[in-house]
């Protein structure tokens, strides 16, 4: 059979399949249709390629496992990337790294505040801040509003700056 049947097997009772193929992969609907959507790509340009294949369920399904192989380790080097520990221990070690005592000393105070915020401000401040993502990248990781990582991102900092100034 030609490659090129695999235009006329797409349909909405294979889409449904593959997004739960890769909704159980990703427990996330936004990287699920990402990821259902970059297998789809992969599909519609193996059906412009030349050859045949044999059975086309089995090689649609082959193709998925691929796109994923390599969704996964995609993803594998982002996480390595950021720091997953606990942000108090990155805070301590920021600490320490300074030369300047005044400047250290403030620091600290400033990283003893932020150990001091709710586990939500606290992410997202070392998200913005130490990991350096944008915006609409915590908001992705987060499952919440570019809207609520702002405000958070200002709460904590207004929080930070009132706690500091006290010192």
């Amino acid at each position: 059979m030609k490659k090129q049947k695999l235009l006329e097997i797409i349909d909405g009772n294979l889409l449904e399949k593959l997004f739960g193929f890769c909704y159980a992969r990703t427990n996330d609907s936004y990287e699920a249709q990402n990821l259902c959507s970059d297998i789809i790509f992969a599909l519609v340009m193996a059906a412009h390629t030349e050859g045949e294949v044999e059975n086309l369920y089995p090689f649609v399904w082959r193709v998925a496992r691929n796109v994923y192989a390599d969704y996964a380790r995609q993803r594998r080097q982002r996480a390595e990337y950021f720091y997953q520990g606990d942000a108090e221990e990155v805070l301590l070690l920021l600490a320490g790294q300074q030369e300047d005592e005044d400047q250290d000393e403030l620091l600290l105070s400033v990283y003893r505040q932020i150990s001091f915020l709710t586990k939500a401000y606290r992410e997202v401040m070392i998200l913005f801040y130490l990991d350096g993502l944008s915006t609409a990248e915590i908001a992705k990781m987060q499952n919440i509003s570019e809207t609520a990582v702002r405000q958070r991102l200002f709460s904590a900092r207004q929080k930070i700056r009132n706690e500091v100034e006290k010192v």
